[in-house]
């Protein structure tokens, strides 16, 4: 993980993903780039996606890296209820 700072007086987060988690996720790059206004945003963004990359690790499961409360019911009820529901029955 590193952030540095570029010409331009932004930012520049660069982390890199465990193999583990790349097979989990089904990322085929092998870091995670962004460009943050402040250095400030970039640490706070690298805090996020260290946690999000080890609830990954733990919880091996692709669901825990998605975005909270970013989704529309019926999304949520086609793509993860209607399947674990299936799967009770």
């Amino acid at each position: 993980m590193s952030i540095t700072k570029l010409k331009n007086n932004h930012c520049k987060l660069e982390v890199f993903y465990p193999k583990e988690v790349r097979q989990i996720l089904g990322v085929t790059t092998e870091r995670y780039r962004k460009t943050f206004r402040t250095k400030k945003e970039a640490e706070q963004a690298e805090k996020d996606l260290s946690q999000k990359i080890q609830r990954v690790l733990n919880e091996k499961s692709a669901r825990s890296f998605e975005l909270n409360g970013h989704i529309k019911f019926k999304e949520f009820y086609e793509t993860v209820w209607l399947d674990m529901y299936i799967a009770t029955i």
